[in-house]
């Protein structure tokens, strides 16, 4: 009994890489979030951003490695600042300990929430704890 074996060589054309990296474009294009790189930091960010550099609590180099967590209300906006490990280097990568959690206000009013007191401080109250450690 005779067997016969076929192989097809197949050869990339020119044409069929061109259809292939136009086909991966345009499903990156379809899952990618729309206006996500030109949205904007919410005001409540750029507020406490800046009362951080203002109180000399952080400078603006060492703003990139914090994360923050927005809560959005109606009369004001909640914020969780942590510390990215991973970012800045030092600790445990894995590990995003707490800066504060604070309550920014629109006319640029900020509350500090002390655990230890189990209230919302004014932020000088927030500076000053900062320096005292």
């Amino acid at each position: 009994m005779k067997t016969f074996s076929t192989s097809v060589r197949v050869r990339p054309t020119l044409w069929g890489l061109a259809a292939a990296l136009i086909v991966t474009c345009i499903l990156l294009l379809a899952t990618a979030t729309p206006g996500a790189a030109q949205e904007k930091e919410h005001w409540s960010l750029t507020f406490l951003k800046e009362a951080f550099i203002k109180d000399k609590i952080m400078t603006d180099k060492e703003l990139p490695l914090m994360i923050y967590d927005v809560e959005k209300k109606k009369e004001y906006t909640d914020v969780e600042v942590r510390i990215n490990n991973a970012k800045a280097g030092k600790g445990d990568p894995g590990v995003a300990p707490l800066l504060g959690m604070f309550r920014v206000y629109q006319d640029k009013k900020i509350l500090w929430y002390s655990i230890e007191d189990d209230e919302y401080q004014p932020w000088p109250v927030y500076v000053k704890r900062y320096a005292e450690r």
